[in-house]
């Protein structure tokens, strides 16, 4: 066996890779260890026989064949380089827009305090990446078309972003919807518009009166939409953005599954990985993000502030996907909703805690809890005497 592997890493993988392979005896047992460094030559593709010339990748649980945008990613790493600095040779700098130019520097300043730049303006986009050298003068780089065109979808099909408004919880009936065309950082502007436009507002009672408030955090819609819009991967053959916003749910899907290093158990921790360092950085210049990966980390926040449940964030394929929930079932049955939020807040309930917060009994507080397990709407953990509730 150890005899195989090594055979399979020299003349079965193209780039060859060389594993360290050892027999270690674990309790009695003659156990083959393998270790395989990361390779720096990607895309590795297998070398003979019917998959000769694929390379996979892994997504979550799964092994997947790698499609041609995530070899192209795979080609650019192995050089230390992203998408957002590659030049696009189907344009010119003449077909960017001076005045978001000048926007964006104006932002800049007001945001970030940034000095307007004091050389000449093809030489800062040049600094900037936003312009590379090309075969007949300064071209754009991808960032800088997805900055500066006035609409980046001429050029990349790709760099858009669908809303939709559905009637009831499947995607069923549309209610409203839109296709935006525009810079990326205005697309976020344009979502945050159509967020405005369907997010209804209510009323809450505390000691200092009736307050209105939208029935979901903007400040989380505005941190996930950013971090969708700006982390998403962007090379050929990917989709737009897209949201959706059903009676109970708000969904963001961005193309692209997690950038490579960074696992779902990381996100809200404070630990960033950037797929598009040019795109990000202007994003930072801008004050949409803070360069700290603490988007997710705020999104959850607010959302726990608003006593609604964490946003679930899941990897389908070759997509992201963001779902958070804005309104609970209306068919909740008392005290149901009174349960929700404490759960949301506190991560985890008991009977006790039940029993406390909604003022009954123990017994009546448990056949509640076991009544919202059976329905779906919580999750039991832990033995019977023991027993607590999260959300499923």
């Amino acid at each position: 066996l150890e005899q195989k592997l090594a055979s399979i890493a020299a003349v079965g993988i193209s780039p060859s890779v060389i594993p360290l392979i050892r027999l270690v005896s674990i309790e009695d047992r003659c156990v083959l260890s393998v270790r395989v460094e990361q390779g720096y030559q990607r895309p590795y593709q297998v070398a003979g026989g019917p998959e000769a010339g694929r390379a996979f990748v892994r997504i979550g649980s799964s092994t997947r064949r790698a499609d041609a945008a995530t070899m192209e990613r795979l080609r650019l790493q192995s050089r230390g380089l992203s998408w957002d600095i590659l030049p696009c040779h189907d344009l010119s700098l003449s077909d960017l827009d001076n005045s978001l130019i000048e926007t964006f520097i104006q932002r800049r300043l007001q945001h970030r305090a940034i000095p307007r730049p004091e050389i000449p303006l093809e030489r800062w986009l040049r600094k900037a990446r936003f312009a590379v050298d090309g075969a007949a003068g300064a071209v754009p780089t991808m960032a800088g078309v997805l900055l500066f065109h006035p609409r980046p979808g001429e050029v990349l099909p790709q760099a858009g972003l669908e809303m939709a408004r559905f009637r009831g919880t499947d995607a069923g009936e549309f209610l409203d919807k839109h296709s935006a065309d525009a810079p990326v950082w205005h697309l976020y502007d344009e979502a945050v518009v159509f967020f405005r436009r369907h997010m209804p507002t209510g009323a809450k009672r505390d000691i200092e009166g009736r307050t209105e408030r939208p029935a979901y955090p903007e400040l989380a819609f505005r941190e996930l939409m950013v971090n969708a819009l700006c982390h998403r991967s962007y090379e050929s053959g990917t989709g737009p953005v897209r949201l959706a916003i059903f009676d109970d749910i708000i969904e963001i899907t961005n193309s692209g599954p997690l950038p490579e290093g960074l696992e779902l158990a990381d996100l809200g921790t404070g630990i960033s990985v950037l797929r598009n360092p040019v795109l990000a950085r202007a994003f930072n210049e801008l004050g949409l993000i803070e360069g700290w990966g603490t988007g997710i980390r705020q999104a959850l926040r607010h959302l726990a502030e608003h006593r609604l449940p964490p946003a679930r964030i899941v990897e389908k394929g070759f997509f992201t996907q963001v779902s958070s929930v804005w309104r609970w079932p209306a068919d909740l049955r008392p005290d149901e909703p009174r349960i929700l939020e404490l759960v949301s807040a506190n991560g985890t309930v008991t009977s006790r805690d039940v029993a406390t917060h909604c003022e009954c009994s123990d017994r009546t507080a448990r056949n509640r809890l076991r009544a919202m397990a059976e329905r779906g709407l919580l999750r039991k953990t832990g033995t019977t005497k023991g027993a607590a509730y999260v959300l499923p």
